[in-house]
């Protein structure tokens, strides 16, 4: 399974590539959204970890923007310091399909990243 992990803050995208790799997941990291979507078009991901505070593109318009190039079969995870009920609502209206406050035990991302795994591969 392909991840696409979006954080501006370089340190922040970075450090979950070793970690997911750990699980066997593909991973690339992008810093900002236009990055992301170079990224997505040249390797479609399965799941994307975005960051909602973006400069330039935010995290809601980068989800819509994977939505649109990728309607079917792609899991938006939003992890996030903005977790108002505006911002989960916002994320909600983006096609994110799940919001986490940041810091995000990894673990947990991992735990949910296998459950979709589960169901992409049942889907085959």
């Amino acid at each position: 399974m392909r991840i696409l992990v979006v954080d501006d803050w370089p340190d922040g995208a970075a450090s979950w590539v070793p970690l997911l790799r750990l699980f066997d997941f593909e991973v690339d990291a992008a810093t900002s959204g236009a990055q992301a979507l170079e990224m997505a078009r040249a390797h479609r991901p399965d799941v994307g970890l975005l960051d909602l505070a973006m400069p330039g593109m935010d995290g809601c318009e980068l989800a819509r923007r994977l939505r649109r190039l990728y309607p079917d079969r792609l899991i938006l995870i939003a992890i996030t310091a903005h977790d108002s009920e505006e911002d989960r609502c916002a994320s909600r209206a983006a096609g994110i399909d799940f919001h986490l406050r940041k810091p995000a035990e990894p673990q947990a991302i991992v735990s949910l990243l296998h459950a979709a795994s589960r169901v992409f591969k049942e889907s085959k």
